[in-house]
Parts: structure tokens; C-alpha cells; sequence
């Protein structure tokens, strides 16, 4: 037994160092992603990478010492371990008949496709193209919505409204949410911020409603969501309700727009047309702007010239108005250990600048009282409730919320169509923030991932090999496990609403990047084993196929299962990350169907190539050569590396 590990480790040591070496490769890089992306990618990233090489010493140092303890031989005894086998016998031996059957017809199989291997190769290239056909199909969003069993309702009037008329409007929406059984809990905030996240005011309020457990009741919170959004379109025009999603982003919709200029003359006007334009993208529901109109207000315009003569400071006369108004707090008053501030101001029938417009004196530089009617002129006209600036220039938001069956990759392609169409005012611009932004850094990030995973995998395993023309042929099985992964998605998606391209269907692609290659890595390298040792490559290929065959159907076996609850989805929570499960077990099936059979195919051509290129370029030292039978039945000479004097 001691011997046989021995033996044991040392035949898979390569495969099993290219194995791990290769997951690290494609972990590492996304473990230092920057922005909303790396936050829940950075602990992922990492995680693996550790684990990967606790389980590299595992299975190098631990796996063989407990296989030649626990391996012992016959006839030394009859322990727990011999009673076991000794129980399982008659299901052992027909499962190892079985085993052999498969490897047989496993070993026919890989003959088939060396004498058809174009064809082999030209249907997974097709099949690859096809599963690329499905992605125009497909929804794409930053994250998914799933039946958490909790939304969010909010409220927005007319600026002028007071917070008393705010809260009984607040109170009318409430009865119609608490007229639904599947509701538990509803809390309002009258006076609370807006869908856009936008600072409070006292004509907004959200409303935040719990559902109860998804066994206690016959409807989903999308579904739910939808029947709220009906019933409150009465209240459109009057308090512009948003229904949406209680998630870890805050109140920020899914499609949020700044448009970004310095005159809201041009702003306001200019986020009507585009809030009209927004409104016909299918998937798209409740889309309003934070600009709706000002509050009215009394203005004393001054005028230069006559502030000139009288000798009146604009600064003053705001400080006297709004002291007037206002009040100022010039004191403290103590008593008892507590201060108490000491407000000055106009008495309530003395506060109407309008109505007193002449009677209201302010000071000038020398102290003395001027009337304010003699240095301002009364206006009368409407200020925003509030201005929004990001980068000190002013914008207007228009947001959005998902409706059922849209999703946010989809509307924002048809958003910057429209967009473009548009023409904009001078000085006037757009950008797309929150999830919206987030999903663009994911599209960007992911494809920094990929192509930096893909060019250390290639590193890593042109360095173990020794070669830089065997890795394409273990890299073949990427693009194969995406093959499964798109379908299972597409699938899933016309079942599953929930099922769609997203955060969390990249990190099943990614974690598909550093698993599917342990199928071809154990082909190849059994392979070149043999081929070291005089085999023909066919038969080295052949050989290959029935030895490995199992330790591959073993780990991919465990992956499948092990990803079934995710897949399964069997909690509320679960629905949320079902996408991952989905894409993670299609890309396992599809890598592992298409890598027996096409990657014994590729590597014939690999190794072609690289013939090829050593009859082109000439090699380097000693060379050993073997017949090849082709695959139309001629013999292929072909070289491998460097042996030294000691091994002949």
C-alpha cells in the first residue's frame, strides 16, 4: 500500500499542481477588482485562492498517507474497513463492472473520433457558435430580483404640500397595501427620502411592507409588486408612486439618469421630453424625474444702482430678512444645567414680506434704516424645493423600476438608443449611475477577468508542460463549459424569471474558467505520460481515456452535487443566487459530455501543430522519435523533449 501511494502520487503530481495552479490563476485576478464589482467579488476571489492550497497539500501529502494506512492488505487482521468491504462487496463488484464497461465503450468512442476528428471538431466549434446565438435572447441585469418577501412604495406630491396633508396621503395608500392577506407588516416614514435616494422633504414618503412567509401564501412579491403598482394608478398624477425592490443598494432605483447642465430652465423642460421618451421601453415601469415643478415663492430682486446710492449691502439686507423670517439665535439661555437657544424673530402676522413689501426697512453701512421697497423690486414666481449637484454641477435624475420580465441590461441598451437619438441642449449632458453604472463596471471588470485569467492559465500550464502549444489543447474545454452554462441559462430563464445574466451567473462563469479544466488536464497528461514512454499517440490517448475516465466522472460528479442545492434554490434567499446553481451545473454537464469526446480530437491536431512547427524551427538536444498512426491510418513521426544520458 505504501508503495502504491507512493506511485500513485507521483503519476497524478503534475496534473494535480497544474489542477490547482490553474484555479489560482483564475481567482487571483478578480480578487483585486475595484468598484461595487470587487466588493463582492474581492472575499470570493480570496477564499478560493486559499482553499485551493490547503486542498493542493491535501491532496499531495494527505491523500497518499491516509491511502496507504487505510489500503492495508489482506490477511492482517479483519478491522472495521475489511467488515465494510466485506458488506458492499456484491454492490462494489457490479458498480466495477459497470466501470469497466464504460471504460470500454469510452475507449471506442475516443477511436471514432480520432478517425472523424474533424468532424468532431467542426460540430463542437458549430455547437459553440450556437450557445453564442443564445445571448440576444437573454436578459442581462446587475443583480437579480428574487421573493425576499419585502418592497418598498414611494410617495412624492406636489412641492407645496405640508407634512400633515403628506401623512393623510401616506395613510390612503397604506389601507389599500393592508387590504392584502399576504401582507404582515407596513411601516410608513412620512417626510422620508424618494426612489432617486434624494434628501427628505416634507412632500415625500416611503412605505415598507414585509410579506409574510413564502409557505403562508399563493402569490410572489414580483407578483405582488405588480398588483400594488395597478392599484395605485389612480394616485399617478397626484403622488407619482414608485413600487420597487427592498435590496442592499438602498432607495436608488435600478435605472437611475443624471442629466447634467447649469440652468434648470433648460434642465426641467428638457427631463419631461426624456421622461416621456424612457416611458416606452418595454421592462420598464414607473419612470419619473426628481424636478416636478417648483415651490412658490416671494423674491426682493435688488437693484445695484439704488443699493449704490443709499449705501445698502446685498449681505445685509438678506441678514435682516432673514431674521425677520426666520429668526437668528444671537443667545443662550442656562438654566438648571441645560442651554437654551434664544430665538429672534418677527411675530407671525408681522412675517408676510408680501403684503408689508414697503413697510419693511433694512439697514445700510452707517446704520441707518432705508425702506426695502427703495432698493428691491417685489417677484412673485416658483424656486426648486431643492437642487441636486454632483461635481459642482447642477442635474436632474430620472429613474426607473423593473418591471415584470424586464431587466436592466435590456433597458439600458434601448435607453442609449434613444439617447442618441435625442438632441440635447447645449451645456446639457447624461450619465448613467447606480446599478445602472455598476452594470457596465460589471460588463468591463468581467471582461478584465477573463482575459487576465486566461492568459495566466496559459502561462501556468505552458510552464508546467514545457510546451507552449500543448495548453490550447486543455484550454478547448473553456469555451465547452460555456456552451452549457448560456443553455442553462436560457432554459432557466424561459422557466424561472428570476434566471437571467448576472452578478451572480459571471461568478459561476468564472468558477467554471478554473474547474472545467481539470477534465482536460487529466487527459493530457496521462497522454503525454505515455507518449514519454514509446506509445503511439492514438493509443496514448486511448489509454488515457479509460484510466482517467474515472477520476474525472468522480470529481465532476462531486461539483454536480455539490451545486444542486444552490441550483435547487430550496429558500427565498436561495432564488436570489438560483442563477449561479443553473449556469454552474450546465457548464459541468456540457464540459464534461464535450471534453471526452472532443478534446482527444484537438489534441491530435495540437500535436500536429507543434511536428509542424519542430520540423519548421528544429529542436534543441537529443531527440526521441515514435510512430503515430493518423487518423486516415498513415504514420506520423513525431519528437518529445530531452532525455538525459542517466534515463537511457
Amino acid at each position: 500500500p505504501k508503495k502504491a501511494a507512493v506511485g500513485a502520487a507521483l503519476e497524478v503530481a503534475l496534473a494535480v499542481v497544474a489542477t490547482s495552479s490553474v484555479v489560482v490563476a483564475v481567482f487571483m485576478p478578480i480578487a483585486f477588482l475595484k468598484g461595487m464589482v470587487g466588493q463582492f467579488f474581492r472575499q470570493f476571489g480570496l477564499t478560493v485562492c486559499f482553499a485551493m492550497a490547503v486542498s493542493l497539500f491535501e491532496a499531495m501529502v494527505m491523500g497518499p498517507l491516509l491511502s496507504a494506512y487505510w489500503g492495508r492488505k489482506k490477511g492482517r487482521g479483519f478491522s472495521l474497513i475489511d467488515h465494510l468491504d466485506h458488506l458492499f462487496a456484491p454492490l462494489l463488484s457490479r458498480f466495477e463492472r459497470f466501470q469497466n464497461l464504460l471504460q470500454e465503450g469510452y475507449g471506442k468512442v475516443i477511436s471514432w473520433c480520432l478517425k472523424h476528428r474533424f468532424r468532431v471538431v467542426l460540430s463542437a466549434f458549430l455547437i459553440f457558435l450556437l450557445s453564442l446565438g443564445l445571448l440576444p435572447f437573454m436578459k442581462f441585469t446587475f443583480q437579480p430580483s428574487a421573493d425576499v418577501g419585502q418592497f418598498m412604495i414611494f410617495l412624492k406630491a406636489d412641492p407645496a404640500t405640508s407634512l400633515e396633508a403628506m401623512r393623510d396621503k401616506t395613510l390612503e395608500v397604506e389601507a389599500i397595501i393592508r387590504n392584502h392577506p399576504e401582507v404582515e407588516l407596513v411601516a410608513d416614514t412620512v417626510g422620508g427620502s424618494d426612489a432617486s435616494g434624494a434628501n427628505q422633504g416634507s412632500n415625500k414618503s416611503n412605505i415598507y411592507i414585509k410579506l409574510k412567509p413564502a409557505k403562508q401564501r399563493k402569490i410572489g412579491t414580483q407578483e405582488l409588486k405588480e398588483i400594488v403598482r395597478k392599484e395605485l394608478e389612480p394616485f399617478r398624477a397626484e403622488l407619482n408612486p414608485q413600487v420597487a425592490d427592498a435590496n442592499a443598494f438602498g432607495n436608488q432605483a435600478p435605472f437611475t439618469l443624471n442629466l447634467v447642465g447649469e440652468d434648470y430652465a433648460v434642465l426641467a423642460p428638457f427631463a419631461l421630453k426624456v421622461v416621456e421618451k424612457i416611458k416606452a421601453i418595454p421592462g420598464l415601469a414607473d419612470v419619473q424625474s426628481t424636478y416636478n415643478g417648483g415651490k412658490p415663492e416671494f423674491q426682493a430682486r435688488l437693484d445695484p444702482r439704488r443699493m449704490k446710492v443709499l449705501g445698502v449691502f446685498g449681505e445685509q439686507v438678506g441678514d435682516e430678512l432673514r431674521t425677520q423670517v426666520e429668526g437668528s439665535t444671537p443667545a443662550k439661555f442656562r438654566q438648571g444645567g441645560l442651554d437654551y437657544f434664544i430665538r429672534i424673530r418677527l411675530q407671525d402676522d408681522q412675517r408676510n414680506l408680501e403684503r408689508d413689501f414697503t413697510s419693511v426697512l433694512v439697514p445700510n453701512q452707517n446704520g441707518n434704516l432705508v425702506r426695502l421697497s427703495d432698493v428691491a423690486s417685489p417677484v412673485t414666481t416658483e424656486g426648486p424645493s431643492e437642487i441636486d449637484r454632483e461635481n459642482r454641477a447642477r442635474y436632474v435624475q430620472v429613474t426607473g423600476q423593473l418591471a415584470p420580465g424586464g431587466s436592466l441590461g435590456n433597458v439600458l441598451n434601448d435607453a442609449d438608443k434613444i439617447l442618441k437619438d435625442m438632441d440635447f441642449p447645449p451645456g446639457v449632458t447624461y450619465e448613467k449611475v447606480g446599478q445602472a453604472e455598476d452594470f457596465h463596471d460589471l460588463m468591463v471588470n468581467m471582461a478584465i477577468a477573463l482575459g487576465l485569467a486566461t492568459l495566466f492559465t496559459y502561462m501556468i500550464l505552458a510552464s508546467l508542460y514545457e510546451s507552449p502549444i500543448y495548453p490550447f489543447a486543455i484550454m478547448m474545454s473553456i469555451p465547452l463549459a460555456m456552451v452549457g452554462a448560456l443553455a442553462a441559462l436560457f432554459v432557466g430563464g424561459l422557466l424561472i424569471p428570476t434566471v437571467n445574466l448576472s452578478i451572480f451567473s459571471m461568478i459561476a462563469i468564472i468558477m467554471l474558467m478554473g474547474l472545467v479544466t481539470k477534465n482536460s488536464i487529466l487527459l493530457v497528461d496521462y497522454t503525454l505520460q505515455m507518449m514519454r514512454k514509446g506509445m503511439p499517440r492514438d493509443e496514448a490517448l486511448k489509454a488515457a481515456g479509460r484510466v482517467r475516465l474515472r477520476p474525472i466522472l468522480m470529481t465532476t460528479f462531486a461539483l454536480i452535487s455539490g451545486m444542486l442545492p444552490v441550483a435547487l434554490a430550496l429558500t427565498e434567499v436561495g432564488k436570489f443566487r438560483q442563477s449561479m446553481g443553473i449556469a454552474m451545473e450546465g457548464g459541468l454537464v456540457s464540459s464534461l459530455l464535450l471534453t471526452l469526446v472532443i478534446i482527444p480530437s484537438v489534441f491530435g491536431y495540437v500535436d500536429d501543430f507543434r511536428l509542424w512547427l519542430r520540423r519548421i524551427f528544429g529542436g534543441e538536444g537529443e531527440e526521441k522519435e515514435a510512430a503515430s498512426a493518423g487518423p486516415n491510418g498513415r504514420k506520423t513521426r513525431f519528437r518529445l523533449g530531452k532525455e538525459t544520458s542517466a534515463r537511457k
